[in-house]
Parts: C-alpha cells; sequence; structure tokens
C-alpha cells in the first residue's frame, strides 16, 4: 500500500491550544485522512482521527494541507499528462468542500514540489505548476505557467499574479513562504521557483510586500538542488543541497542579501534549556511548533522524504514504508528518546 503524507504544525484556533495536522493519501482504497495531534503527538480530540475525503485518485501526488482560523485546506495533484489538475478539500465548519484548481503539470516522475501551499489571512495561498505553455518571446525553451489561487470554504480562485517560467526543475519548481501566524493578507510573503540555466538549477526568490507596494526577486543556490522552505527563527529560509553539502540561506529582510549556512553539522539536540536544532555553528530553539524540520535534520532521525514538526512538547517524523509510519522523540534530561508511536 502506497501512502503521501503532508504535516503542518501550528496553533491557530486557540492560542494556548498547540495542535499539529497530519494529511495522508492510502491508496488502497483511495482517501485522504487527517488526524489532529496535541502538543503530546496524542490524538487532540474525539474526531482526531478522520476520512476528510474519499474522492482521491489513486494518482494523488504532492500532498500538502494548511490551516487557519476558518478552515483546513489541504490540495494535491493527480491525473497524468494533458489530463492532470490540481484539486484539494476545504475542511471547515460544514461538510467537506471541494476545490479546483484547474490544470497542472502531469509528469508521474517528477518528484515533490509542483504545488506549495501556506496559510494566508482565514484562508490559504496555493502555488500551482501548471501544463507547458509558449515562452511567448521567440526562444525556444520550454515554459510552465506557474499561478496563484486563494483557497476558503467558497472554493478555489485564481488571484491574478502568475508567471511564465522557462525550463522549471523537475522537483521542488514551486516554494512558498509565509509567517506561521499570519495575521493578513497584507503580511510580507515570499516564493520561489527553481530553474535550470545551463543545465544546472537556481533558485529565483521573490518577496512580496502589500503594505510598502515592494517586490523583489533574487537569485541563490546557482548549481545547487533546492529541497524546500521554511520560516525559522522569524526570518524566511531556503535550504539546498550543494555539491554534497547541505546549506540554509536565510532573509533577515527583503532587502538584505542572503545569508548563507553550512548545515552539514545539523540535528537536534536536548539539554537544560529543552530541545535545539543545530544549525552548523548556530541554534534554534524549539521553544514553539515548528514546521518543515526534516531539512534542518539528519537522516538519523528524518530519513528522505519523510515530514518532520515539532509539536511543542516532541517530535513527529513521518514517513511511508509500506505502510505509513510514524515516530515519535521527546527530551528526557540531555538525552533525546524514542516515544511509543500515536499509530500504536
Amino acid at each position: 500500500m502506497k501512502y503521501r503524507h503532508s504535516f503542518h504544525a501550528g496553533n491557530f484556533a486557540d492560542v494556548h491550544k498547540q495542535v499539529t495536522l497530519l494529511a495522508w493519501v492510502a491508496a488502497a482504497p483511495s482517501a485522504l485522512h487527517v488526524a489532529r495531534l496535541d502538543a503530546q503527538g496524542n490524538p487532540a480530540d474525539e474526531g482526531a482521527w478522520q476520512t476528510a475525503s474519499s474522492a482521491v485518485a489513486n494518482t494523488a501526488r504532492d500532498l500538502l494541507i494548511a490551516e487557519s482560523s476558518a478552515g483546513v485546506s489541504a490540495i494535491w495533484r493527480e491525473g497524468e499528462s494533458s489530463a492532470a489538475t490540481a484539486r484539494g478539500v476545504w475542511l471547515g465548519a460544514g461538510a467537506p468542500q471541494p476545490l479546483e484548481l484547474g490544470q497542472a503539470w502531469g509528469d508521474a516522475q517528477s518528484g515533490r514540489g509542483n504545488l506549495a501551499l501556506v496559510r494566508r489571512g482565514e484562508g490559504a495561498l496555493a502555488l500551482v505548476r501548471g501544463p507547458r505553455e509558449s515562452c511567448e518571446d521567440g526562444s525556444q525553451d520550454v515554459c510552465f505557467g506557474f499561478r496563484f489561487y486563494g483557497l476558503s470554504a467558497a472554493g478555489a480562485s485564481e488571484t491574478g499574479l502568475g508567471l511564465r517560467v522557462p525550463v522549471p526543475c523537475d522537483a521542488r519548481a514551486a516554494q512558498l513562504v509565509a509567517p506561521v501566524l499570519a495575521a493578513g493578507p497584507g503580511q510580507p510573503w515570499h516564493y520561489a521557483v527553481c530553474t535550470r540555466s545551463e543545465q544546472a538549477p537556481v533558485l529565483t526568490v521573490f518577496s512580496i510586500d502589500a503594505e510598502r507596494s515592494y517586490a523583489s526577486a533574487r537569485q541563490v543556490f546557482a548549481g545547487c538542488t533546492p529541497l524546500g522552505a521554511g520560516y525559522f527563527a522569524g526570518q524566511p529560509a531556503f535550504v539546498a543541497e550543494c555539491q554534497g553539502s547541505r546549506q540554509i540561506a536565510r532573509m533577515a529582510s527583503a532587502d538584505a542579501p542572503f545569508e548563507i549556512q553550512q548545515l552539514d553539522v545539523r540535528g537536534l539536540v536536548c539539554g537544560p534549556h529543552g530541545a535545539r536544532v543545530r544549525l552548523g555553528s548556530a541554534w534554534l530553539g524549539l521553544d514553539q511548533p515548528l514546521d518543515h524540520l526534516e531539512l534542518l535534520l539528519d537522516s538519523s532521525l528524518s530519513p528522505p522524504g519523510s515530514r518532520a514538526v515539532w509539536t511543542g512538547s516532541v517530535l513527529l517524523v513521518a514517513r511511508a514504508q509500506g505502510k505509513l509510519v510514524l515516530d515519535r522523540y521527546g527530551c528526557e534530561g540531555s538525552e533525546l528518546r524514542q516515544l511509543s508511536s500515536p499509530l500504536g
């Protein structure tokens, strides 16, 4: 049985209640499932484990999930070639509402990262890599449309912001970053696309600040393979593999140059001040829920393809191993111990 999974960590419904969402698609029968976990990684309530939607094709991939104060949005790609589409579901107060995001790139061999999703105000913002398009500049390059969609209980609607990208990467082509507790659509946000320049990948990062009517575009990680993005220590950050060395590019502000740091020495360490993540010569304190931690952990804790979050008290790592496996770790003094799995 094949599983595709996504994590989302946050404390949106109640600032005093930390809730982690785990979403996965089981292939037989194909259905979307969502689990709500508390700060200890246990089911958050009686309805914590639920089948959110059975209308998921067995070709579904690139599953993502985000939660706002109004509800939960989950999106995925399904189908192949010209029939591929991006779809999803909105889980709010009423019955699940389908989300139709339009055509998507349908190469079944592509890696993850051709969809991106973040919380935005009371809904969510999605970035979808569409099918092949003309570059409209007379060049022989292969272009693809990348389109933004606002998601809410009312459905999915194009924002009008989009771009045509020549020769995008097969995996991690679309990335979105926004503050975990973004208060509304006026907050700054960032997105990135990976393209191949002279057969080598490069990441172009766009920063949008509506309040200042400011936008910028900068390139980073030339010749590197992007791995993903997150919001760490109050800063947007992008992570890539560069000739066998993992690196992180932090953004202190939309105007400042990237701060590049090596992550070859990394991992979660317990101590008298609680859990911290080692980032080379620096440290990141885990004093609040944090997702995308697979980017900052070594493979002994978070194997390739897994997803990891810090719930506020424990580390949860989801991975596919013939079935969905959910590992849980907690600090006991200065030692990180594996605890019983919430999946039993």
